[in-house]
């Protein structure tokens, strides 16, 4: 088998596996393994689509006459369809993966104390009222300068869904009794999970389950320009967690039912938190809505945007 694979190797990349394997491991090679691990991600979300009796054809990348023959309704991996499902009604899944650093960029977590500091903020019980009503406060605000510009039209409407506001939705309930209890944790950790080699790669002290979805997009009524997919441009997004669970396993969300940019009705967040996960303490992720663990699941309680199916959009080579 290894002679095999070094062939395989030496005949597409014209190396030997152990120049490959050096360049894939690699810590500044990061984006290398992220591609190699996005076309992973795809291949095993067509096989579990498959297995789940749908009818699945992926979406080509660029179509033919380059990247302005790109239906903007395919804009995700793969068109689905339950084999028991007979009418021209199609689901565009997109597949992503989780965001590699977001505990680098997004907070400190080289110090214990300002770990402390931010972890005591997260585990007070969130007040959803709240988060909906600043939320909604962002948007008017965005609303009425929108409409200054923009007389006599209108604005897309708000769409958060109050049980489930906002971009996150982690769960830390019941894991500490108090502030102390947390902090006594905090510091009794070993000084390992702190060295950025291990933070920066969510094997530090806190592990955040984060989605990554840089695109910048234009809104097509609002005109607006923003980072994040447009809300409806696919179906359901289906995320990979193996980047902090170690383990390739999928979740499910609709587009409609992720709530969208406060500031651009639109657009989806390029950045919503799944879950935190605690050295230790809490080992695997708390899935809950808008996030579903089974894909039929999803579709069945779920908001969707159907598609009808473009062929020209197909990839011929599958």
């Amino acid at each position: 088998m290894n002679q095999k694979i070094s062939e395989i190797i030496q005949s597409n990349f014209g190396v030997s596996i152990e120049n490959f394997i050096e360049v894939i491991i690699d810590p500044t090679n990061a984006g290398v393994r992220g591609s190699i691990l996005g076309a992973i991600s795809e291949n095993l979300l067509k096989k579990y689509l498959v297995k789940n009796n749908f009818k699945t054809f992926r979406i080509v990348e660029k179509p033919k006459g380059g990247f302005d023959k790109k239906n903007n309704e395919a804009r995700g991996d793969f068109y689905i369809k339950h084999n028991k499902e007979k009418e021209d009604k199609w689901l565009v899944v997109e597949s992503k993966g989780l965001k590699s650093n977001a505990e680098k960029h997004a907070h400190n977590f080289y110090d214990k104390e300002k770990c402390f500091l931010w972890l005591k903020k997260k585990i007070v019980k969130k007040n959803k009222k709240d988060i909906f009503e600043k939320g909604l406060q962002s948007y008017l605000k965005a609303k009425d300068k929108w409409l200054e510009r923009n007389p006599n039209k209108k604005f897309p409407n708000f769409g958060w869904n109050k049980n489930s506001p906002g971009p996150e939705v982690y769960n830390l309930d019941n894991i500490f009794k108090n502030e102390m209890e947390l902090k006594k944790w905090i510091f009794s950790l070993p000084d390992e999970l702190f060295k950025p080699e291990n933070v920066d790669i969510g094997k530090g002290a806190i592990s955040i389950l984060m989605t990554h979805m840089p695109t910048t997009r234009i809104g097509p009524i609002t005109e607006i320009s923003s980072t994040g997919p447009l809300k409806g441009e696919f179906s359901i997004l289906a995320i990979d967690l193996f980047f902090r669970t170690g383990e390739h396993k999928f979740i499910f969300a609709s587009s409609d039912n992720l709530c969208h940019q406060s500031q651009s009705p639109e657009h989806l967040s390029q950045n919503y938190t799944i879950d935190i996960m605690l050295y230790g303490l809490k080992k695997k992720p708390t899935i809950q809505f808008p996030w579903f663990e089974d894909i039929k699941e999803c579709i069945k309680n779920s908001n969707l945007f159907y598609k009808k199916i473009d062929k020209s959009q197909l990839d011929e080579r599958i």
